[in-house]
């Protein structure tokens, strides 16, 4: 019996040499930072998680539990000093930390209000990481005290991480800071109303009410909201690339239909109306291109002085001057703009023209200007590789397609870049001056389809809307036959 008790006792004794867990204060702080890295970092992680700031002795007594404290709790808790205040704090464990830390927090307290603001001042770009050497600056702009480069390290979360790798958190630079911006505390009002205690019986009513915690949170919301609002705002207007002059009018017009002549068809005057008025070129402008600058100053810009409408020649009378010779160098050769088409332009009779086949055909007719340029501005939508009859003349296709193909409806009542696209006549007269007779050029029966009619020697043209000396014979027949 005494051979077994000494043998548990020899064993009992061997177990406690090779246990070499915590049993007083100095073994408990060495292995605590050896551990975490930092006596803060413990703290944190073992004593204080939830950032209170203290702990009572029934607390203490779990925490050292949980990580294997073996000697007398009570002797301890006396050793650090905690048994004076009733609770233990971060001084107990590190005075020097702990001095460092609450320096820090006061001095940012107040300059900035709250650590919130202050991490923005530390992170002004939004980057959610602030390094070492951006952190010590700040500080010292701060009038912050002390060894700043360990107070770095103290707030990592991980002191003993890779240097290349230190870079703080909005957590680690302020647990509170962190959990108000999550709930969206701009203010960080919780934590305010942790720290502010007034007895309210010294307080008046009006005190009494603007400290109620609903009512600062209700405010601090409602600010939130507007801050927000307004940054909405302001990201829609810098990304509303929207025009506001006449000048952006028409740059956004080219880039988006290549030139003003196809956008004009497309987006401004898609009925083919050829002129619109003041309600119509607000509606087209406003709806289906996007301005949202003074569309009154818009039209005084645009229209001519006491006009009620505006057209194409308004915005690009370039482009209308090129199209008026185009279409008087198809009349002055062909008589109209059906034959000229059939003749002219698709002999072929594909229905359709291309780039290539327009450019040669039209430079054969003598064309003084620029094809290329004339072929875009004929174009219907910007990416179309051909051009069709009503792309030229839209009267001359309606005409086609009823069947008139001898072009006996196209009497168009204007004539030059001064009028209308829509009212551009689509035929011509012939005056001869040899004989003194007139007589209007139309393709007739006898005339070969495959020859293209064109003016007698000797003749004039005289478009639509030019003067004459005299009527025309037809005119004059049907008043003597009245």
């Amino acid at each position: 019996m005494a051979t077994i008790l000494s043998e548990r006792f020899v064993t009992k004794a061997l177990d406690a040499d090779a246990d070499v867990g915590m049993k007083n204060k100095e073994e408990l702080v060495n292995q605590l930072g050896l551990k975490y890295g930092s006596l803060r970092k413990a703290w944190q992680e073992v004593f204080d998680p939830y950032d209170t700031g203290k702990i009572g002795f029934q607390e203490f007594c779990d925490r050292m539990r949980a990580i294997g404290f073996l000697g007398d709790m009570k002797d301890c808790w006396r050793a650090l000093g905690a048994e004076r205040d009733g609770v233990l704090r971060l001084r107990h464990l590190d005075r020097k930390t702990d001095e460092l830390m609450l320096g820090f927090k006061l001095t940012l307290a107040d300059k900035y209000g709250n650590m919130l603001n202050a991490w923005k001042a530390f992170d002004p770009k939004g980057l959610t990481l602030v390094d070492e050497a951006t952190f010590v600056k700040q500080c010292q702009a701060d009038g912050v005290e002390g060894d700043l480069v360990q107070l770095f390290h103290e707030l990592m979360d991980d002191p003993l991480r890779k240097r290349e790798f230190h870079k703080m958190s909005l957590r680690e630079f302020d647990l509170g800071a962190y959990q108000a911006i999550t709930r969206n505390d701009q203010d960080m009002i919780v934590e305010a109303q942790k720290t502010e205690k007034r007895d309210p019986l010294e307080m008046t009513f009006d005190e009494r009410q603007e400290n109620m915690f609903s009512v600062k949170w209700t405010r601090a919301q409602s600010k939130v909201s507007r801050q927000e609002m307004a940054s909405r705002v302001q990201q829609e207007n810098e990304a509303d690339v929207g025009c506001e002059t006449l000048k952006t009018l028409k740059a956004m017009l080219t880039k988006k239909y290549k030139n003003l002549a196809i956008a004009w068809r497309v987006a401004l005057d898609p009925m083919g109306q050829g002129h619109l008025s003041k309600e119509d070129w607000f509606n087209a402008v406003r709806n289906r291109i996007g301005f949202h600058g003074d569309l009154r100053q818009l039209w005084k810009e645009v229209a001519k002085p006491n006009a009620g409408h505006v057209s194409l020649t308004d915005l690009d009378p370039q482009a209308v001057q090129a199209l008026w010779d185009f279409r008087a160098l198809l009349l002055e050769n062909f008589g109209d703009i059906m034959t000229a088409w059939n003749h002219g332009l698709d002999p072929k009779k594909r229905g359709k023209l291309e780039e290539e086949d327009f450019c040669n055909r039209v430079t054969e007719m003598g064309y003084p200007g620029d094809v290329k340029k004339l072929w875009q501005l004929l174009l219907a939508e910007p990416h179309r590789k051909y051009i069709v009859l009503r792309d030229i003349d839209p009267a001359a296709a309606a005409a086609y397609f009823r069947g008139d193909d001898k072009a006996l409806t196209l009497y168009g009542t204007q004539s030059g870049p001064q009028a209308s696209p829509s009212k551009w006549a689509g035929k011509i007269s012939v005056i001869n001056t040899e004989d003194n007779e007139e007589a209007e050029v139309s393709p007739s029966a006898t005339d070969s389809p495959s020859t293209p009619p064109s003016p007698s020697k000797g003749a004039t043209l005289a478009l639509p809307g030019t003067p004459s000396k005299r009527r025309p014979a037809s005119h004059a027949s049907s008043r003597a036959a009245s």
